[in-house]
């Protein structure tokens, strides 16, 4: 197995000693519950308490330890999720998304209170892990991971019929259009889709995704 191998929407089980320091590294992000205990996040951008039932929610970008309180053990679960990674499962534009929220301070580190949505919904599914599939559990990991993100990742797409403006057309491409089906494609097979030139399409690459077409199948492929 890679020494670089991680479990992706994976729940996971850690318990911290009194006193004790843990870093969970990752490409990707972290979910963690708290499930007994409390103790602290302590990262060069904050340093707060964390207790039973609240969430802790870290970035990509996020680097840093979590603390055990000197009082008792702490006990957590947790999942990571590596969008880089998920390149047959994330449509183009909520890869882009992701990518600009991972840089984002508000999503950098969170601490969600127990009666937080967010949090109440991954404790819904720590409780229904021993009584059904993992196929189940890394769905609704899934969907937790999701709702963080609500109001900014986009609804599901009407369904694609080619009809509207060429740019209505490229923008419900790029919300239903997998990273990976995109790095198959040239401009030439995206344009004869959105029924425009290779130049518009060019346009419309750079206004609503800041990027060229090369250049995006070029930073897909390199991360």
């Amino acid at each position: 197995m890679p020494k670089t191998w991680q479990p992706q929407l994976i729940l996971q089980q850690a318990t911290l000693a009194p006193g004790d320091e843990w870093s969970l590294h990752s490409t990707g992000w972290r979910m963690l519950c708290v499930q007994r205990g409390m103790g602290y996040w302590i990262s060069p951008t904050l340093c707060k308490e964390f207790s039973q039932g609240q969430t802790l929610v870290l970035s990509p970008a996020s680097e840093g330890c979590l603390r055990g309180s000197q009082i008792g053990e702490v006990e957590l679960k947790y999942f990571m999720v590596d969008t880089k990674g998920q390149s047959g499962f994330f449509t183009l534009l909520e890869s882009h998304l992701l990518e600009a929220s991972a840089t984002q301070l508000k999503y950098r580190e969170l601490i969600l209170n127990a009666d937080h949505p967010v949090s109440a919904q991954l404790a819904r599914v720590c409780e229904l892990v021993p009584t059904q599939p993992a196929m189940a559990t890394r769905g609704q990991l899934l969907a937790v991971f999701a709702s963080l993100f609500a109001g900014e990742l986009p609804p599901m797409p009407v369904e694609f019929n080619g009809g509207g403006q060429a740019v209505d057309r490229f923008l419900r491409l790029i919300a239903q259009m997998s990273v990976a089906q995109f790095l198959e494609c040239t401009t030439e097979d995206l344009a004869a889709v959105c029924g425009c030139s290779t130049r518009h399409l060019a346009r419309m690459f750079q206004e609503h995704l800041g990027a060229s077409f090369k250049h995006k199948q070029i930073a897909l492929r390199e991360r």
